[in-house]
């Protein structure tokens, strides 16, 4: 911020010495950073019995970890599914919220150790269990 109010650089030649990528990498670890902080507080809602407080904190948890993949259609399609389904999300959200925070676990570890892949393979079972989470709310 400070070196765009000197007056013997262009605003450009400030702009291009930024390092973009580091730029992004510290945002996405203090998303990260955010996102364990829920877990926890996901854990005591846990361990509270507290049904409302974990579906409200695991929904700002999808959303964050949705934001940072900066992939446009998943953000869309969440978004979409989310209205279409919420009653079912939220039943399946708080079924087995042990495994599901757990799995959020598994997820920001892999995002924390760049492990592109292993994000991948963690959300997948996410998503998979967590589907199955709620079809068994409908039994």
């Amino acid at each position: 911020g400070v070196l765009l109010c000197s007056r013997k650089m262009h605003s450009r030649q400030m702009l291009g010495l930024v390092d973009w990528q580091l730029l992004v990498l510290f945002a996405g670890l203090f998303v990260v950073n955010h996102a364990l902080e829920r877990t926890g507080a996901m854990e005591n809602a846990i361990a509270t019995e507290n049904s409302d407080a974990y579906y409200d904190l695991n929904r700002d948890f999808h959303t964050r970890i949705v934001a940072i993949s900066n992939n446009s259609r998943l953000i869309d399609f969440t978004a979409i599914t989310e209205r279409e389904v919420f009653l079912f999300l939220r039943r399946g959200a708080t079924s087995r919220p042990r495994m599901s925070n757990q799995q959020h676990l598994d997820i920001l570890n892999a995002i924390a150790a760049g492990d592109e892949a292993g994000a991948a393979r963690a959300f997948e079972t996410h998503i998979i269990t967590g589907k199955q989470r709620m079809l068994d709310t409908l039994a």
